[in-house]
């Protein structure tokens, strides 16, 4: 790992169980390499694993890096993991790339014999999109400098995911898997929010997709103030359950129930958490 590494950023975590009580946590995040966050800074995303929760071991090799690192820029450069969740046996994430406007998603198969690191072979969605509508998946060789958007990857924008003012600072997409109700196998749905710059207005969007496989589509903003957005941004995440299965529906339409983080400034010293819930109307989405 590199011996310039400053500290740990977006930790996102996941929980996999194996069966007979056996379980594993896993953890995406950021590290930042060199000290402070300023024009030279390279963000990169790493992986870590626990037996408990508690203690953890970070994975020697790093999984993400963008060839952006070479650029200078407000904020530097690199990747930003805002979200990590399991869905069907394979681990999802999505992430931000510091100057571009949207997110990309990647997954890998959990590896349920080689428990450590806990992945397989992770992949893009990335264009053309195909016949039947879905992305074309593309392998990641991880630890290496990568152009996402450029051949042979051509990573697909999977939302809109924009700065707010000024342009370096939060940017953020989170995706959640919503059922219609509590009964098993119920029609499920995923729900994404995200940020965009509309206007020169930082606005907080619902987007939804039938399948993962699937390009996302915009449904309406959230109503948010200037007080919630503060002086760098925020930061959201839906309220995660590990047995939010299609055998047990915990995340349930048409109320999102997510929390955020607001008020962000002077140092980051001042920061405020809060629980919302929104209710989706139009019952267009299921």
């Amino acid at each position: 790992m590199d011996a310039f590494v400053t500290g740990v950023a977006n930790p996102k975590v996941v929980q996999v169980y194996y069966g007979g009580g056996v379980r594993k946590w896993f953890m995406a995040f950021n590290t930042l390499i060199q000290a402070d966050s300023g024009p030279g800074s390279r963000w990169r995303i790493l992986w870590a694993y626990s037996d408990d929760g508690k203690i953890w071991t970070v994975d020697p090799q790093v999984l993400f890096r963008s060839s952006s690192e070479a650029m200078s820029g407000c904020g530097g450069k690199g990747l930003m993991v805002t979200n990590l969740f399991i869905d069907n046996g394979n681990f999802y994430m999505a992430f931000t790339e510091i100057g571009k406007p949207y997110a990309y998603l990647v997954r890998s198969p959990i590896n349920t014999v080689n428990r450590v690191p806990g992945y397989s072979t992770w992949n893009i969605a990335s264009s053309p999109i195909q016949a039947n509508g879905e992305w074309t998946w593309k392998p990641l060789t991880p630890g290496i400098q990568q152009d996402f958007t450029s051949p042979p990857l051509n990573a697909a924008s999977i939302l809109p995911s924009c700065e707010s003012s000024p342009p370096f600072m939060v940017k953020q997409s989170y995706i959640g898997r919503f059922f219609q109700s509590s009964t098993p196998n119920s029609p499920s749905r995923y729900i994404a929010v995200t940020s965009d710059m509309v206007g020169g207005q930082t606005k907080l969007q619902v987007w939804s997709s039938a399948s993962l496989n699937k390009p996302f589509q915009y449904e309406s903003d959230v109503a948010i103030s200037a007080q919630d957005i503060g002086q760098f941004g925020l930061e959201f995440a839906f309220t995660q359950y590990p047995d939010n299965l299609p055998s047990s529906p915990r995340l349930l339409a048409p109320q999102l129930d997510f929390w955020l983080v607001r008020n962000i400034g002077a140092g980051l010293s001042q920061v405020t958490v809060s629980r919302r819930t929104a209710k989706l109307t139009g019952g267009g989405i299921f």
